[in-house]
């Protein structure tokens, strides 16, 4: 994650920001709520893939 902030004021800044995330999922698992009986599932994932997030957006920041 990275990011610049840019001070319109003492106590106000706005800038950029970038969040880039790396993922791979292994083992899944679900549970289910029936009445009150619980159930439990799950295993390993047969064709294990990478997974990427990236979030691009502004962030303002008031009274630091």
């Amino acid at each position: 994650m990275g990011g610049v902030d840019f001070r319109l004021q003492d106590f106000f800044g706005i800038g950029p920001f970038v969040d880039l995330a790396l993922g791979e999922y292994s083992v899944a698992t679900s549970e289910t709520n029936a009445g009150g009986l619980v159930t439990r599932s799950g295993g390993d994932v047969e064709r294990v893939a990478f997974h990427a997030w990236l979030i691009v957006g502004v962030r303002a920041v008031l009274l630091p």
